[in-house]
């Protein structure tokens, strides 16, 4: 992977392609994947982000509050969460089981490309810093999106076999599979600031126009 980098970083048209490549095709599968789900909510209210996050259902449900669970509290906010067995039984008395599969097949392809693109984009940002080619913590966020597509194709696991032969709850009942969604999403998030911090930084210390450089092409290093 390193070698890849280095490669990357001595050829920034490749950089730049295979950059713009990896987002096509995560905004490609993406897209893909919410259109063969859209019958899921349509028909019974519950989306695939539903069952990722049922393995939180029964611990929810039994942390009390003042006047009823956790859980029943947090659907006041949207962020209620429902078994396994409610979702699945919901999916396969309306016919739309198969249409979770498919989706579901399309998210690892999903997964693994805005894993490739966050390792791209993080590899053309850190050209922009100030500091380059010195490591850039901000930078270094943004390479967690990899690491988040790693625990979404963990998540897809469990949740691929949980749609098969007419759904096992089991299989995506356990917190193990809602335990990976949760971490990937706190990645996501934590990558996304890494990218805004990255931008912000770029932006700041990019020379204006009509500013003469340095007689070596080097970059002005001071730090915004």
């Amino acid at each position: 992977m390193l070698a890849l980098f280095r490669w990357l970083d001595r050829s920034p048209q490749w950089l730049a392609a295979l950059t713009l490549i990896a987002l096509v095709a995560t905004l490609a599968s993406g897209h893909v994947a919410r259109g063969i789900s859209a019958p899921l909510a349509e028909k019974t209210g519950f989306k695939l982000v539903d069952l990722q996050f049922a393995g939180w259902n029964k611990i929810l449900e039994r942390v009390p509050t003042r006047k009823y669970s956790l859980n029943k509290l947090l659907a006041h906010g949207g962020f209620e969460t429902h078994s396994a067995d409610e979702i699945l039984g919901a999916w396969r008395q309306n016919r739309v089981l198969a249409d979770a599969r498919r989706a579901q097949a399309v998210d690892f392809l999903f997964a693994a490309a805005y894993g490739v693109f966050s390792l791209l984009l993080a590899c053309a940002l850190w050209r922009s810093q100030p500091e380059y080619p010195r490591h850039v913590r901000s930078v270094r966020l943004i390479t967690l999106g990899a690491v988040a597509a790693v625990f979404d194709e963990v998540e897809n696991a469990a949740m691929w076999l949980a749609l098969q032969e007419g759904g096992q709850p089991a299989a995506v009942g356990l917190v193990v599979p809602s335990l990976a969604a949760t971490v990937k999403f706190v990645l996501l998030i934590v990558a996304l600031i890494g990218v805004v911090v990255s931008l912000v930084r770029a932006h700041n210390t990019s020379p204006t126009p009509g500013t003469p450089r340095e007689p070596d092409g080097s970059r002005d290093v001071a730090r915004s």
